[in-house]
């Protein structure tokens, strides 16, 4: 019985040790990180609209990546979504819009997704150009400094 005992206290505390041997090193690895990450979501409504608007994206110096998510859902008229650069380049565009009256209830739904690693610093500009649009559109940004 008291061989049992020590046998459990010493497995214990070997157990011990190794968690908290185990947390220190996870908690080394992750304060060793120094990249900077900043996130921006952003919701747009539509309501039979046909104005053109930007979205404005500012990108600093030295930034090291930008991930870009635009998801877009129409339920009548269309919509065109480009992305452009600070030389303004198009970098990207998608189109969506419905084909069926809106009797039927149609939406149909789009995602634009685009990764850059070290980004021309500027501004990057989000084309919205609707045409007769009721919907929404999804911004979503990811920047590592």
């Amino acid at each position: 019985m008291k061989k049992r005992t020590a046998y459990l206290i010493i497995s214990a505390l070997l157990f011990s040790i190794t968690a908290i041997g185990q947390s220190v090193e996870i908690t080394e690895t992750s304060s060793s990180s120094r990249d900077t990450k900043i996130s921006l979501q952003r919701s747009i409504k539509l309501d039979k609209d046909s104005k053109p608007e930007e979205v404005i994206i500012s990108i600093k110096p030295n930034t090291l990546q930008i991930d870009i998510f635009i998801s877009s859902s129409v339920s009548e008229g269309r919509l065109l979504i480009e992305l452009y650069d600070p030389n303004n380049t198009r970098q990207g565009n998608f189109t969506l819009g419905t084909q069926l009256s809106s009797v039927k209830n149609e939406v149909v739904n789009g995602i634009f997704q685009k990764s850059l690693k070290e980004p021309q610093a500027g501004n990057w500009k989000i084309k919205i150009s609707p045409t007769k649009a009721s919907g929404e559109i999804r911004i979503s940004k990811n920047v590592f400094e």
